[in-house]
């Protein structure tokens, strides 16, 4: 079985560049310039938007299977992510990283990560990713930020406006004064994306991070579309199969694994001190074999663009 594993570096790699932005609303076009700033809105980024944008993707299929977190989901553009995103309420910075799934690239500027919160920039990085409160990085890739609600990662593959979806994280950190029912969110997520694979309730242990956590609920599906409808398919199949690499937290491990399609794994933290009230919630939705396959497709495309940049040059006389 082929598997590709990533592991999140202790220091920062690629290229980052931090943008303020507003809400949709009317006003003058204005046009971001820099390294990274101008190629992570294709461009330009415009104050009067149509919101909601008209993406470039199909609607999904009224009979397929819910994939999405915001409507963001794997296989669609950079554009259209970027369009959903800016038209979403409070999301003030827009943060690029060149690298993730591949980490050559032969001197090629690529965005392979984009995250987009609603926080404010902050000059101390903290190690603790518990909450958004403290200045947070997630896992060293980003320029950090604190005081932030919500907060979304892409991650992409495919050359400069190529990019393609492969797996989107969200973080909801809810405000001292509406901390929902951790009951109400497991509801909603199983209303939106059907009963749950496999489901953990309860004080168990979270891996690596030791935190104890309320609710966890993960969906896998084949790479033809096949549910795992039952346990038994999670234990026999999608376990060992080793499907359970992706984390629903960014910042932690993640593993991907070209035996496994649609994965979807959301995880309700309580409020500290509560078994009802819910601090956080986190989804992450990848299509794996998806993730595999185009990252390998990158790669090649990259070593591609690379030996044609330097066929011509002079060769050393030994």
């Amino acid at each position: 079985m082929r598997m590709h594993q990533y592991v999140i570096p202790t220091i920062i790699s690629g290229v980052v560049v931090l943008l303020m932005l507003t809400g949709c609303g009317n006003g003058d076009d204005r046009q971001a310039n820099g390294d990274g700033a101008a190629q992570a809105a294709g461009g330009a980024i415009a104050q009067d938007r149509e919101c909601p944008p008209e993406l470039s993707q199909a609607a999904l299929p009224a009979d397929g299977p819910a994939d999405d977190v915001i409507g963001i989901r794997p296989g669609m553009s950079f554009n259209d992510v970027m369009a959903i995103l800016q038209c979403r309420e409070g999301m003030k910075t827009f943060d690029v990283a060149e690298t993730w799934a591949v980490s050559e690239t032969f001197g090629t500027t690529t965005r392979q990560l984009l995250r987009v919160t609603d926080g404010v920039a902050c000059e101390q990085r903290s190690t603790w990713m518990g909450s958004g409160d403290a200045c947070d990085t997630a896992g060293n890739r980003f320029s950090p930020l604190k005081e932030f609600t919500e907060e979304f990662v892409v991650a992409f593959t495919g050359l400069p406006d190529e990019e393609v979806v492969r797996a989107v994280w969200r973080r909801t950190i809810f405000s001292d004064d509406a901390y929902p029912a951790i009951e109400s969110l497991v509801n909603g997520l199983q209303e939106k994306y059907g009963e749950p694979v496999h489901q953990m309730s309860g004080d168990y242990l979270r891996t690596y991070y030791g935190r104890h956590t309320g609710h966890r609920l993960a969906w896998y599906y084949s790479p033809a579309g096949q549910r795992f409808t039952q346990e038994r398919d999670f234990m026999g199949r999608a376990f060992q199969r080793d499907c359970t690499g992706m984390r629903p937290n960014f910042d932690g491990r993640q593993s991907w694994n070209s035996g496994c399609g649609l994965t979807i794994v959301a995880e309700v933290l309580p409020l500290q001190g509560s078994r009802h009230q819910a601090r956080s919630m986190e989804i992450m939705i990848a299509d794996q074999a998806a993730l595999y396959h185009g990252a390998q497709a990158f790669e090649e495309q990259l070593a591609t663009a690379y030996r044609a940049r330097t066929e011509d040059d002079a060769t050393v006389d030994f």
